[in-house]
């Protein structure tokens, strides 16, 4: 497990290549009434032409009421050159120990949080040689987080209080050539948490399935997932998967769909991505033990 800092320091090549690094950090949460994510975005952090970009995006999802949108933070405004504390304008991350405080404003939503890591990650290799500059990796520094604070939306506080989830994606590569797919979800059942979370390249066989009970951690990259590609975002998902006293059988049905586009100099599509809730009905044998359990969560469909 690498340590929660910008990763971009080490991983820069030098050359011309690295105006298409990519990296950002992502903090989901859900509670019975109010769910979504806020994501912390760097591209081309050697300003290769002037042109660095630092991106916070976000849903919220609250009773009825949707906030899903994007806005770019000024380069004289952002500051990562800090060990514990990343400045995005009015945004930042600050890591304390055992988890993180994210707070924002956007104009349209503020958002005081702190996460509690209960379950680590693991960071996934998804594709691509690093020495050649076209490559990507997948971190999940917290599998569930207990999560407190306010999220202020519509001109209404929201005192929060539910189940977390990080992660950062980073890398010399292009989304638009590697579309993906992603869900998590967390359920109590038999007083166990236990939380789920894949990622998944559809134009490549890379991916992993993470599944965490309570503080232990399983791995999984050898998964099946059926769904109707005929549709512009299947609305239907089954994952399957064995491996060593595991056995998953997932049905993922997908609710709603809201499309983030998030765009450079208002003209053009950085990235297209359809934000996913849904309802997960999950039957898992682990070693032995039977569990059956509805859930609600988050997925992305690009």
């Amino acid at each position: 497990m690498k340590k929660d800092g910008w990763r971009f320091k080490d991983n820069l090549l030098g050359n011309y290549k690295d105006w298409k690094y990519l990296e950002w950090k992502y903090f989901s949460f859900i509670s019975p009434n109010t769910k979504g994510f806020f994501c912390y975005s760097v591209g081309n952090p050697r300003n290769i032409f002037g042109l660095r970009k630092h991106i916070m995006s976000y849903a919220i999802y609250h009773h009825g009421i949707t906030e899903v949108g994007a806005f770019e933070t000024s380069k004289r405004n952002t500051d990562l050159s800090q060990t514990n504390k990343w400045i995005f304008g009015d945004c930042s991350i600050e890591k304390k120990d055992g988890g993180w405080i994210i707070k924002g404003d956007s104009g349209r939503v503020k958002w005081d949080l702190v996460y509690d890591c209960r379950s680590q990650g693991k960071g996934f290799e998804i594709f691509g040689d690093k020495k050649e500059g076209n490559w990507m990796d997948w971190e999940i520094f917290c599998n569930h987080a207990d999560v407190e604070g306010t999220i202020g939306i519509s001109n209404k506080d929201i005192e929060f209080s539910g189940i977390g989830y990080h992660d950062s994606n980073l890398g010399h590569w292009r989304p638009s050539k590697h579309p993906w797919f992603w869900f998590t979800f967390s359920k109590r059942s038999h007083g166990k948490f236990i939380t789920f979370t894949l990622f998944k390249l559809r134009d490549r066989k890379e991916g992993y399935l993470l599944l965490s009970v309570d503080e232990d951690v399983y791995i999984l990259d050898d998964f099946q997932i059926n769904a109707d590609i005929e549709e512009k975002v299947p609305r239907k998902y089954r994952i399957r998967a064995r491996s060593k006293g595991i056995e998953i059988d997932l049905i993922v049905k997908v609710v709603s769909t809201e499309l983030l586009q998030i765009k450079v100099f208002d003209l053009i599509s950085l990235l297209d991505l359809n934000l996913l809730r849904c309802r997960f009905k999950l039957q898992i044998d682990l070693f032995g033990q039977k569990h059956t359990l509805e859930a609600e969560g988050i997925g992305e469909y690009h």
